[in-house]
């Protein structure tokens, strides 16, 4: 072997190990953005009184604004914007990300700036108040970049955007089928029928449609 092959050979062994070495290293160390201990960080609205609040307020510019209320001692929401219509689990969860939000670092305090940090309609506003009407937080909620979504946060000369994990623009929807159950039958199962009878009337007529392989006793009649 002439001493340029044997000097090939050593450079590309050596790059062999120095790659080798570089995806061990990434493979084995911590994701920074994934990894990082949320707990950690501190909260972004530290110290939320949740059992004082009694309204929570949503707009985006463009469209309705959504306003939940709570409704009673049994803890139910209620979308007072449209017709009080009973919500579902979606103020809990708005509740509970608002509460569990980490910051992981002011972005800009300059105003003239924050638009860019804007979603792609504007800021989603959220409001919550207390049973007396007063505001408990109010901050607006900007471009996700996963796992991170940017916040706008404090009021007057503390006002910022920072970057805040576990809350998502999702959690603050400004579509009402978002916050209500839109099925007529939300309880139906298609696996817990066994026989559907579609009656004609006009015509007198039924069509009966039957499950394979249930009992008559169940059926109501003899199925193939």
């Amino acid at each position: 072997m002439s001493s340029r092959m044997r000097s090939l050979t050593r450079t590309n062994l050596v790059l062999g190990g120095c790659a080798l070495l570089l995806a061990l290293i990434l493979v084995v160390r911590p994701d920074t953005v994934a990894s990082v201990d949320r707990d950690d960080l501190p909260l972004v609205f530290s110290g939320l009184p949740r059992d004082q609040i009694r309204r929570i307020e949503i707009t985006q510019p463009g469209s309705p604004a959504i306003v939940l209320q709570l409704g009673g001692s049994d803890g139910t929401w209620l979308l007072e914007s449209h017709g009080k219509y009973p919500t579902q689990a979606g103020a809990a969860r708005l509740l509970d990300a608002i509460g569990a939000a980490r910051n992981r670092g002011d972005v800009t305090t300059r105003k003239d700036t924050f638009a860019k940090y804007a979603g792609d309609t504007g800021w989603t506003e959220v409001r919550l108040t207390d049973v007396q009407g007063n505001d408990v937080v109010q901050f607006g909620v900007g471009r996700y970049a996963y796992p991170e979504v940017f916040l706008r946060v404090g009021r007057g000369e503390s006002e910022r955007v920072v970057r805040a994990l576990n809350i998502t623009p999702g959690v603050a929807r400004t579509e009402v089928r978002s916050w209500i159950e839109t099925r007529i039958w939300p309880e139906l199962s298609a696996t817990d029928a066994v026989r559907i009878d579609v009656e004609q009337r006009k015509d007198g007529r039924t069509i009966t449609l039957a499950k394979r392989g249930v009992p008559e006793a169940q059926t109501g009649l003899a199925v193939p």
